[in-house]
């Protein structure tokens, strides 16, 4: 089990909750959500990006908005993503 935050990412059943709720993800937004919880704190290229589906035939392209820095960001709490886009 990986988590971050409120995002809880099962390995083995293939299942993702957010504040305890499900989350249905496609396998390459799976792969890449897993990626990127292996990978706190990092700032990661495309290239490295895309490794985490290889075998995807779209390409991966990943569109990633971080909320300014506000008044959680001020007290140390991690930026969550408002939003996260990769094809289906």
């Amino acid at each position: 089990m990986l988590t971050f935050t409120d995002i809880e990412l099962d390995q083995d059943s293939y299942e993702v909750r957010r504040s305890g709720h499900p989350v249905e993800l496609s396998p390459t937004e799976f792969r890449l959500l897993r990626y990127l919880m292996l990978s706190p704190g990092r700032l990661l290229t495309r290239a490295q990006t895309a490794a985490a589906s290889p075998n995807d035939p779209h390409g991966l392209r990943i569109t990633l908005t971080l909320p300014a820095a506000g008044p959680s960001a001020r007290n140390g709490a991690a930026p969550v993503p408002h939003t996260v886009s990769a094809p289906r």
